[in-house]
């Protein structure tokens, strides 16, 4: 029967007793007990318990039993006296160690017989020498002739009687039996800080209880040890005359300490460098402990032995019963000198093992190894997370179990991945060294996984390997229909759309971030893992072995499809492949697929072009979990220019595009592609200054109405075109120096695109400048007045002209005065101050213009304010009528 099958077995046992018939008549109570299994922590650091065990104690509980010298028949009712040793010669027990003799018979027992002579009553003594102080028989029952049967447990030669305990089972009964080592950080406080302690818990264990220690560093030991010894059930507590006193328990305890090193030989000899007894006081053999705890506690605090790797820490504890038992000469009264009662000893022994190496992987030995320190069946999976591992070994303390921590990575500011919280897992689960090395887990939600395995020998040593999992059930790949992330051939023209492409055979697609997958590419789950950050380094620092956490960097994760290094993709796709097809359909092709490499958003590749061919290429994207999504674009090919029909030229146009303008028309057209822009230029002929350049798009619309309305129109492909073609010029474009208005030339060179960007051309010689309109219109400020006028000053307004020359500032003079005054063409007032009542006087306004040759200027007469006719509505005011401006006085003005 196992330990706890026997607390279990107590428990129902003790509730039976509870539901029984009562006890009465000659009733006595004592303690009893029954074993309790309860957790204790065995390794404590400062921050928390680190390993757990079991442990028994006594718990004791009250019972009622039979007084000495009283028992029953099964009933509980105590009348039923006990005389011991037994009544003799058919004698009755009428009361405890009481005997009714019968006749003929005498004695404590009955077991003197009497006899008769003819002078009386004599005394019949043989036999009478056993059961006396002479040879005595206690505990035991002497019996005729001749016979000592001691009792149950109890020996001795004929001499000493029954006095010694000879019998296994009366052993005494090592209740709490508790050795600690601990390490106390000394300090000024009233108590000291707790380091580390290590608990080796022995109580009622049949085998010597081990304690492993990754701790080097000591400075006290302390020790706890019970022992009982509870007089056996029917022991006869009712003495015989020739005894005078007895007494047996618990008389000695000791602990006994003895720290052993491996043998440097490599002999099977352990050298000993610490043999140490602690013993235990409070009893004797002559005042031993019974019925109750025999209690002892030990307490080195100056106990600090240099431990090396591979030392043994051996406590026995053992305790002794025995006793006395005191003799008296029934003859004449006196005490003989006390006999000790001999007994037996039991004992339990704890060790501390000392191993500072952690556990090894069978990788990192020479040889083969076939198993993996940590393995993720499907490293980048859409089903739950399966976990293995093995090959794990520690050659002093052995395996003990494997700590399972699994994190979700999160990227950095860089966009690295990292354990933000590396000490915050969303899973953990203990496996100890007999359990299947196996386990399963479904994350919550899709992301970056990290799976830590911290293997764990005896002694708490450990060893931290990482494998990396990419779990995800729910994502897609995406395709992004904007039109900054379109999918289009960069070959073609940008300006008809990527949709034509002339003279080249090369074709180049380009598809940047048209597909992607959110969920990967947001969170960055195919980016480099960092390392994982260690932890209590600090805590390792001051002391504490074996308290830093980290990968060990040859135990990280660098192998399978997920790995600590980045997954080369863009925005999360990691694969595209490509395919012309020359079919006009929107069937994606089955065969000729091509992956692209190097690794890119564009493709190049050559084709057999002609014009009027059409074209579709495809691409297809591909995530790392093998999702894919597909895109195809258009190109057409055209590689003839287009037809241009000979200008005419409008000089002065009216109501064209442009104040001044003059106006090109031509016919324009494209049977394949279409006329799509139409860019112009201008240049000095002489120097070949350009003087002007600008494009515009000509008239096409996707209505196909438009040709029924427009005779010369032409549609193709769901786009249609008109020929003529009308093109404006600003007769501004041409201004020159004014004295090379009559001489200068100016070259128009017009260019028709179609929409695969092959263009024609036309040019057209402008000579006689000055006639074109607004080359000549140059004037002053126009509409010049007063709008306030005040005794001491005016407010001037003004309209300025339209005109091909760009104005810059007006300058403004007052001759009588000579104040100067310059202002921004987006002002249209000037407010002159400083002036006398009622005095007239002459502004010269001019104006400036970019070219230095050019500027015109007008003069204007005003006067100031009367004193009885002035504006008192309020006074001059700074107030801008359009455009908020202001205006700078000049002082001096070169004109």
């Amino acid at each position: 029967m196992n330990w706890k099958m026997l607390a279990a077995f107590m428990l129902v046992f003790l509730l039976f007793i509870s539901q029984s018939k009562a006890w009465s008549g000659n009733v006595c109570t004592r303690k009893a007990a029954y074993w309790v299994a309860r957790p204790y922590c065995i390794i404590r650091y400062w921050w928390g318990c680190s390993a757990w065990r079991n442990s028994w104690v006594l718990v004791y509980y009250t019972v009622q039993y039979c007084c000495p010298g009283w028992t029953h028949n099964g009933n509980n009712d105590c009348i039923i006296p006990i005389c011991y040793p037994t009544c003799k010669n058919g004698g009755t027990c009428t009361g405890p160690n009481s005997c009714s003799c019968p006749d003929l018979y005498t004695g404590p027992t009955c077991e003197t017989k009497i006899s008769m002579n003819v002078k009386g009553l004599t005394v019949n003594t043989d036999n009478g020498a056993h059961c006396s102080y002479l040879y005595p028989c206690y505990p035991g029952d002497c019996v005729q002739p001749n016979n000592c049967t001691c009792f149950k447990g109890f020996g001795g030669t004929p001499s000493s009687g029954c006095k010694d305990i000879i019998s296994n089972d009366e052993k005494p009964q090592l209740g709490k039996v508790t050795a600690i080592l601990a390490n106390l950080k000394k300090t000024t406080n009233e108590r000291d800080d707790l380091q580390y302690v290590f608990v080796a818990d022995a109580t009622n264990d049949k085998e010597t209880q081990i304690v492993w220690s990754n701790q080097n560093q000591f400075n006290l030991l302390s020790v706890e040890f019970e022992s009982m010894y509870m007089t056996p059930g029917g022991f006869p507590l009712q003495k015989p005359a020739y005894v005078y006193d007895y007494g047996i328990g618990i008389v000695k305890s000791s602990i006994h300490v003895i720290l052993t090193k491996i043998n440097q030989n490599d002999g099977p000899t352990r050298n000993v460098c610490l043999d140490r007894t602690y013993n235990c006081s409070g009893f004797s053999y002559l005042t031993p402990i019974f019925d109750t705890t025999a209690k002892c506690y030990i307490k080195d605090d100056q106990f600090s032995p240099l431990i090396a790797n591979g030392d043994w820490l051996t406590i026995t504890f053992q305790a002794e019963n025995g006793g006395f038992r005191t003799r008296v000469n029934t003859d004449n009264g006196t005490y003989l000198p006390r006999d000790m009662v001999i007994g037996m000893t039991d004992s339990k022994r704890v060790e501390f093992k000392f191993d500072f190496e952690a556990a090894t992987h069978c990788s990192e030995k020479i040889g083969t190894c076939q198993e993996k320190p940590l393995a993720i069946a499907e490293d980048i999976s859409k089903k739950p997370i399966e976990i293995s591992w093995g090959g794990w070994s520690d050659d002093l303390a052995g395996m003990w179990q494997y700590y399972l921590e699994i994190f979700k990575l999160s990227p950095d500011l860089y966009g690295r991945l990292v354990e933000m919280e590396p000490l915050k897992p969303v899973y953990t689960e203990f496996i100890n060294e007999s359990d299947p090395h196996y386990a399963t887990f479904t994350p919550k939600e899709p992301g970056m996984y990290s799976v830590l395995l911290e293997a764990r020998d005896m002694a708490n040593n450990s060893k931290i390997t990482r494998r990396l999992c990419l779990y995800d059930n729910v994502s897609t790949v995406e395709i992004d229909t904007t039109e900054m992330h379109s999918m289009y051939i960069a070959t073609a023209a940008g300006e008809s759309g990527f949709m034509w492409q002339g003279s080249s055979d090369v074709i180049t697609v380009v598809w940047s971030g048209h597909f992607f997958n959110r969920i990967h590419n947001e969170n960055k789950l195919l980016s480099q893992v960092l390392s994982y950050p260690v932890q209590f380094a600090d805590v390792e620092d001051n002391g504490i072995l074996s308290s830093r956490k980290y990968v060990y960097s040859r135990l990280d994760d660098e192998e399978g499809s997920r790995s600590i290094n980045e997954i080369t993709n863009l925005n999360g796709i990691v694969r595209f492949e490509v395919n012309e097809d020359f079919a006009d359909s929107a069937t994606l092709p089955i065969a000729n697929w091509k992956d692209v490499s190097p690794f890119a958003e564009n493709y190049t590749f050559q084709a057999k072009l002609f014009s009027g061919r059409k074209m579709k290429v495809w691409v297809r994207a591909y995530d790392i979990m093998g999702n894919n999504a597909f895109d195809f674009t258009e190109l057409n090919i055209d590689r003839t220019p287009p037809s241009v029909g000979i200008p005419e030229i409008q000089r002065n146009y009216q109501n064209g595009a442009y104040k001044y303008c003059s106006r090109f028309t031509f016919s324009a057209s494209d049977d394949e592609s279409g006329v799509h822009t139409i860019e112009y230029k201008l240049i000095m002929k002489d120097t070949g200054e350009v003087k002007y350049t600008g494009k515009t798009i000509v008239n096409f619309s996707t209505d196909l109405s438009m040709c029924q309305t427009e005779t010369e129109c032409t549609c193709k492909d769901k786009i249609c075109f008109k020929i003529n073609q009308v093109l404006d010029i600003n007769n501004c474009w041409f201004l020159t120096h004014t004295d090379r208005m009559k001489s200068a030339a100016i070259i128009v060179q017009v260019f028709v695109y179609n929409q695969a960007w092959i263009a024609s051309s036309f040019s057209w010689e402008v000579t006689k400048l000055y006639t074109l309109d607004g080359l000549t219109e140059m004037s002053g400020p126009k509409k010049i007045m007063v709008s306030s006028k005040q005794t001491n000053g005016v407010r001037l307004n003004w309209e300025l002209p339209d005109s091909c020359y760009g104005e810059t500032d007006l300058l403004i003079e007052i001759i009588e005065t000579g104040a100067k005054y310059r202002v921004t063409k987006e002002v249209n007032f000037v407010d002159v101050l400083g002036l006398d009542e009622g005095k007239t006087y002459t502004a010269r306004i001019c104006m400036l213009y970019q070219n230095d040759d050019l500027g015109h200027c007008v003069s204007f007469t005003f006067a100031t304010a009367e004193k009885d006719d002035s504006d008192h509505s309020a006074p001059v005011k700074f107030v801008v009528t359009g455009v908020i401006g202001r205006y700078k006085e000049i002082h001096r003005c070169d004109w």
